[in-house]
């Protein structure tokens, strides 16, 4: 049974999605990375999380796949 949740709820969570997406984009631009990694479940409990990744890495030209249970984001 699919849970419903509110428009805050929703909110909350991708503003969640994309302040870990972010903080882990800056620590990989500061030590001078190509790449860096998120684990699959840093995402659990957010519905749209598919959606918030793809947004993120289309406005900051990046790639990404998924390698096991990690995310891995290529800095283009």
């Amino acid at each position: 049974m699919v849970k419903h949740i509110s428009d805050k709820e929703l909110e909350y969570l991708k503003n969640g999605d994309f302040q870990l997406l972010q903080i882990k984009y800056d620590k990989a631009i500061q030590e001078g990375k190509s790449d860096f990694e998120i684990h699959h479940s840093c995402f659990e409990g957010s519905p749209h999380f598919e959606e918030h990744i793809r947004q993120f890495a289309f406005q900051n030209n990046l790639s990404y796949d998924l390698q096991g249970m990690y995310i891995k984001f290529h800095i283009l």
